[in-house]
């Protein structure tokens, strides 16, 4: 894609380089366009019964110390430029934990991108907020994404000026986040920050560190991978557990199982590497149950191997709408409920807060599709037509349980040349917009 590095960014007009949401990172590379695990493990062993269970999810909450910075352009900047709502990211994290302490779950898994740019004030904020909860009796288990772990963008900002801060290094994170996971583990991967928990007797918790953050060029990278140590290390710890009798359960930052058709081709940053040869290998190692995050989206997909399936459980980002977070209950038989919730008030917006989110996606959703068409000739009304396309299919596909394609645009407002840009956009914006089964919001199956 034209203009954007490794690691999925962009640079700005200011120089400094601004993560790219998924939803443009699909996007560009379609309209650009118009201009490894091992083997399976054979069929799954006899399933494992869970216990009764009950825990809460949630994804990529992107914390951003505000305290660290002061008003001005710069901040303006960094908060403002973007779909994800990063000056009220503690409000809504305090919300979200607020209400998940009163649902009283077993415990709460945090799928990675903890912080706003890897800031290690953010990470020292994130472990005492989320350390209250764990204190008051609800175990948090937390896993990094791809912004958390030595990135160089870590930063505050002051006037007109984006000034570096300190970051966190792997041993850092383990430290700050002692608690959330890493001095109860059973067993930690020598190789990663990946651990193996048991918050409940019976269930081990497999937390996947498959980050790109150790000295890759672009590091650190937007999409993931297993290294072969830690590929090993998950081999013996899922061994080691149904040996034991436990069943098992896996979190981590990056997608599992595709969410949508083309998902290879459009979004392959926001799947695991190899993740084809990934899900085969936890089927036959018995864990059909994966908790995802990275993507922003609220989205569940079936996985189906020749080991048995795998439920990708991808829930969206708490800073960007629809705010969610999710309920998952396991019972008797392999029976899973999941229901999601959502963040809708706020003490600085009170009930007005929803509204509010699902105002600045949409308008970061047209900013950024209507700078993307610009780079590539398409202005005027032929843009905003597409454009209006664009903010409808994604704003449905965050969401979830999408309705399916968007109306086309009326081709009588295209000229030649952006009705190329409008039929490349289409493939995206329908494949997004075909749910994959299951449900992606309130749904109940059987893991079997």
């Amino acid at each position: 894609m034209k203009g954007q590095t490794a690691g999925g960014t962009v640079r700005s007009e200011t120089g400094r380089r601004r993560a790219l949401p998924a939803a443009v990172l699909a996007l560009a590379a379609l309209l650009a366009g118009c201009a490894t695990a091992g083997p399976g493990a054979g069929p799954s062993p006899a399933p494992v019964g869970y216990p009764a269970i009950r825990f809460a999810v949630i994804a990529d909450p992107h914390l951003f110390d505000v305290t660290t910075s002061s008003p001005g352009p710069a901040f303006d900047r960094a908060v403002d430029s973007d779909m994800k709502l990063y000056a009220e990211s503690r409000e809504i994290l305090a919300q979200a934990l607020a209400d998940i302490a009163a649902e009283r779950p077993d415990f709460l898994l945090v799928c990675g991108d903890l912080t706003h740019d890897g800031e290690r004030s953010a990470h020292e904020l994130a472990a005492a907020m989320l350390g209250r909860l764990d204190a008051a009796g609800v175990p948090v288990l937390v896993v990094p994404g791809n912004h958390d772990v030595l990135n160089p963008r870590a930063a505050r900002f002051s006037g007109e000026t984006a000034e570096p801060v300190a970051g966190v290094t792997p041993e850092d994170f383990a430290a700050i986040h002692a608690d959330l996971g890493y001095r109860e583990a059973l067993e930690r991967d020598p190789a990663s920050l990946s651990y193996v928990a048991e918050p409940v007797p019976g269930l081990r918790v497999l937390a996947l560190d498959a980050c790109r953050y150790l000295g890759e060029p672009g590091s650190p990278r937007t999409d993931g991978r297993l290294p072969r140590a830690t590929r090993a290390w998950a081999v013996r710890v899922l061994a080691r557990a149904r040996a034991d009798g436990a069943a098992t359960i896996v979190f981590l930052h990056h997608a599992v199982i595709p969410h949508f058709a083309g998902m290879e081709r459009w979004l392959d940053a926001y799947l695991l590497d190899g993740h084809d040869a990934a899900a085969r290998f936890l089927a036959g190692a018995g864990v059909h149950l994966a908790f995802t995050g990275h993507v922003h989206a609220q989205d569940i997909v079936r996985g189906t191997t020749a080991e048995g399936p795998v439920w990708d459980v991808e829930t969206g980002s708490l800073v960007s709408w629809p705010n969610p977070w999710r309920l998952v209950e396991v019972g008797p038989g392999a029976a899973v409920r999941i229901s999601s919730r959502r963040v809708t008030v706020t003490p600085s917006r009170g009930a007005t807060f929803a509204s509010h989110a699902e105002l600045r996606l949409a308008e970061g959703l047209r900013d950024e599709a209507l700078a993307l068409l610009a780079r590539r000739g398409v202005h005027g009304e032929p843009a905003l037509a597409i454009a209006r396309r664009v903010v409808v299919a994604f704003s449905a596909f965050f969401a979830g349980d999408e309705p399916g394609p968007v109306a086309p645009v009326d081709r009588s407002v295209l000229g030649p040349w952006s009705r190329l840009a409008e039929a490349a956009a289409r493939q995206l914006l329908d494949a997004i917009g075909t749910d994959l089964e299951p449900a992606d919001n309130d749904v109940s199956f059987t893991v079997d």
